[in-house]
């Protein structure tokens, strides 16, 4: 190991103690309200009760009603923006099983859940990539603040992502085709972080294991449709949710509890220029597309794990992601592992937006506008890695 290595692997130890430190206490001294687990948790036992998941009064009326409220003020109200569902119709049947629970019962689960699902994170990435070193693995995951933020709020990320990369492991090194493409199928309620995946099965020509998930995906979303009490309804709540979720985000020189930590270019983009909706959305949508398509090609010219990375970095520059799903990008980072990969400014730059409280940092130094530049450096080190690998011969990861 030489002496950046030493470095690096030093800050990130060093941040990982100060997150445990922290939010350990955190956890002892605060009572756990995890608002995306809560979330999901009414929408789907809304949907058990013939009602819209997707409607914010309902789930407002079921959280009153459940014993929850007995247990303190929670810092969040229900429904839009913070609580509003946007994830596939088929997240019923995931959410479902945690409504065999009572909600206090169920948001511990889910939180004991999480903790393992980070277990099999590093498992999955060290058997993918088995000359990395434990430690780096675990401090790369540790030292990044968002993976702490998705405990924090029940993040279903923490899991989906988990089974993303144990996926590929059963593709690699089992060869469990199926039991892989029902495990994909089942997370892909969250089906932004799913694309980078099926990039990689579409790269690898695993053919018949992309039409199995695609058929189950399928059925999981048909059948929660078919058993909804007003499909179309719900349909049109889902959409939109997504459409207000969009405007919320995209402000004039406004910052709200999301976009600050967006890390969309369109978002920023829209902060620092009045420009017309219409025409972000236009621009954005073509850059996604294109965006996309181009990580396919570098998959097929270099490695399906580059166009994993690719696709991962596509979505969150261009797609809605916030700050904690950064912890894909990680993660696929490790797994496409290349040293060239780290030896660029951007990436350094990019690594301190993850390891810094960087909202802290706007609101000490009255600069809000520090807020919206994490999602310029991701397409910084976005365009880094096309240039790295358009220069690059070919060598499969």
């Amino acid at each position: 190991m030489n002496n950046r290595q030493k470095i690096s692997l030093g800050i990130l130890l060093i941040f990982s103690l100060l997150n445990i430190v922290k939010w350990g206490t955190h956890f002892y001294q605060n009572p756990y309200q995890p608002i995306d687990f809560r979330t999901y948790y009414l929408s789907s036992k809304s949907f058990f009760n013939l009602q819209n998941p997707y409607n914010d009064s309902v789930q407002s009326e079921l959280w009153h009603q459940t014993a929850a409220e007995k247990q303190g003020h929670w810092k969040h109200n229900t429904g839009f923006p913070h609580a509003v569902a946007v994830y596939a119709p088929q997240f019923v049947w995931f959410f479902g099983l945690y409504n065999l629970f009572d909600f206090n019962t169920g948001k511990w689960v889910q939180w004991i859940l999480n903790l393992l699902a980070l277990v099999l994170i590093v498992f999955c990435i060290k058997q993918l990539q088995p000359q990395l070193k434990l430690i780096l693995i675990v401090t790369g995951i540790l030292a990044f603040r968002g993976t702490w933020y998705a405990m924090d709020t029940g993040q279903p990320l923490i899991q989906v992502l988990a089974i993303c990369l144990w996926s590929i492991y059963l593709i690699e090194k089992q060869k469990k085709d199926i039991l892989a493409a029902v495990l994909l199928a089942f997370v892909s309620y969250k089906f932004t972080l799913l694309i980078p995946v099926v990039f990689y099965l579409l790269v690898n020509r695993h053919f018949r294991l992309f039409s199995i998930y695609f058929f189950f995906v399928l059925i999981l979303n048909t059948s929660a449709l078919i058993f909804a009490y007003a499909p179309f309804e719900l349909i049109h709540s889902w959409r939109e949710n997504i459409s207000r979720l969009w405007l919320y985000t995209h402000s004039f020189q406004t910052s709200n509890g999301l976009n600050i930590i967006s890390t969309s270019l369109s978002v920023t983009l829209k902060y620092f220029f009045d420009l017309p909706l219409t025409i972000i959305q236009i621009m954005n949508t073509s850059l996604l597309l294109g965006a996309y398509a181009f990580s396919l090609y570098i998959g097929f010219r270099q490695s399906a794990r580059a166009a994993l990375l690719l696709a991962c970095l596509t979505g969150l520059c261009f797609g809605h992601h916030l700050v904690y799903d950064l912890l894909a990008l990680i993660c696929f980072i490790l797994v496409a592992k290349d040293e060239k990969l780290i030896h660029h400014f951007s990436f350094y730059l990019l690594a301190i937006f993850m390891l810094i409280p960087i909202g802290s940092v706007a609101d000490f130094s009255h600069l809000p506008f520090l807020n919206f530049l994490l999602p310029i450096i991701v397409l910084m080190y976005g365009i880094t890695l096309v240039k790295y690998y358009l220069t690059r011969r070919n060598n499969p990861i």
